[in-house]
């Protein structure tokens, strides 16, 4: 039987930057498995999101997903 592993994904949108963080919750707490960051102008927000996000998951561990 496997496992499913809970994850979280935080997202901050700020004045002149958007971070995401991936983390994959264990048995001890939480392991961050992947973070992205972009500067913003207010017209690319959407698609500064969608970019800081998909560099996160570029940066996650194939097993975290």
């Amino acid at each position: 039987m496997t496992r499913k592993e809970e994850i979280i994904v935080g997202l901050d949108i700020g004045t002149t930057k958007i971070c995401v963080i991936v983390a994959a919750q264990t048995e001890n707490g939480v392991d961050v498995v992947g973070i992205g960051s972009m500067v913003v102008l207010l017209v690319g927000s959407i698609y500064c999101i969608k970019s800081a996000g998909d560099h996160a998951i570029t940066l996650t561990a194939p097993p975290h997903w």
